[in-house]
C-alpha cells in the first residue's frame, strides 16, 4: 500500500546514477559562493526550523532504492509540470528536519534552474507519522519546493510568506493536476494539507515566517481546486498571485 501511494508518479523509467556526495560550495557552473546567505530559498519547516549549515554534505542517491526511486519519478513529474530542471539532492538534518529550494546551482551538474535538497530525516519524519499516506504528505513536500523553483524562474518579488504560500497553492495545483492525469496511484489531498498544516505557526515577526496553519492549507486546497479544473502552470500561477496578494 505504502509503496503504491509513492510510487504514484511511477511512468517513466530513470537509469541510476552512480553515488556520490557534494559538498558546499560549488555555485553556478564551478564558482565559489562564498556565503551560504546567498541563497534565496525555503525552509518547508519555517521558523521552527534552523538556518541550514554552511557545509551540509549533499548525496545525489538514497542508500533505500525503492524511496530513492520513488524520488526519481517524483523529479520527473514535477519537471515536466513546472517546466524547470533544478538539481536534486539530500542531505543529513538530524537537528532540524527540512527541505530546501535554492535559486543557484550547489553542485557539480551545474543545473540551469537551482537546486531542490530534501532532509533524509524528514522523510524518515514522515514515513513514521503517517505510515498510510507517508507518500502524499513528501509528495506535497517536494511540490511545494519545486513551486519556489518556479518563482526564481519567473522572478516573483513579494514578502517571504506570501512566497511561502504562494508555493503551497502550487504544491495544491500540482498533485491535483496529476491527480486528474490519472499519474499513477494519486495523492491523497487531506494529507497532503494536513501536512502543511502541521508546519504553519504563528510567527508573525519572524523573518522566515511561512504563513499559520489554516492560511497554508487553504492556499493548498485552492491550489488543488485550480489544478482540479484543468488550469495550466501560467494560469496557476497568476491566480495564486492574485490570491496571496490579499492576504
Amino acid at each position: 500500500m505504502r509503496r503504491r501511494l509513492f510510487l504514484k508518479f511511477c511512468v517513466f523509467c530513470a537509469t541510476a546514477s552512480s553515488k556520490s556526495a557534494h559538498a558546499w560550495p560549488v555555485g553556478k557552473c564551478g564558482e565559489e559562493q562564498p556565503r551560504f546567505t546567498d541563497y534565496a530559498g525555503c525552509m518547508v519547516m519555517g521558523t521552527r526550523a534552523a538556518n541550514p549549515l554552511r557545509h551540509i554534505k549533499y548525496q545525489t542517491t538514497l542508500d533505500d532504492d525503492f524511496l530513492w526511486s520513488g524520488f526519481i519519478h517524483t523529479q520527473i513529474q514535477m519537471e515536466l509540470m513546472f517546466e524547470v530542471k533544478p538539481s536534486f539532492l539530500f542531505f543529513s538534518d538530524v537537528e532540524a528536519p527540512n527541505a530546501f529550494a535554492f535559486d543557484v546551482g550547489i553542485d557539480a551538474q551545474c543545473t540551469p534552474d537551482g537546486t531542490v535538497a530534501f532532509g533524509t530525516t524528514l522523510i524518515a519524519t514522515e514515513r513514521e507519522a503517517d505510515p498510510v499516506f507517508w507518500g502524499s504528505a513528501l509528495s506535497v513536500i517536494v511540490a511545494h519546493e519545486y513551486g519556489h523553483i518556479s518563482q526564481y524562474k519567473r522572478a516573483l518579488d513579494m514578502e517571504t510568506f506570501r512566497k511561502e504560500l504562494h508555493a503551497d497553492f502550487l504544491a495544491g495545483w500540482a498533485i491535483a493536476t496529476m491527480n486528474r492525469n490519472g499519474v499513477g496511484s494519486g495523492v491523497n489531498p487531506s494529507a497532503a494539507a494536513a501536512t502543511l498544516f502541521a508546519r504553519g505557526d504563528y510567527n508573525f515577526n519572524e523573518p522566515n515566517f511561512h504563513g499559520t496553519p489554516e492560511q497554508r492549507s487553504e492556499l493548498m486546497a485552492a491550489g488543488y481546486e485550480c489544478g482540479l479544473d484543468g488550469r495550466d502552470l501560467q494560469s496557476a500561477f497568476i491566480i495564486g498571485t492574485k490570491l496571496v496578494s490579499q492576504i
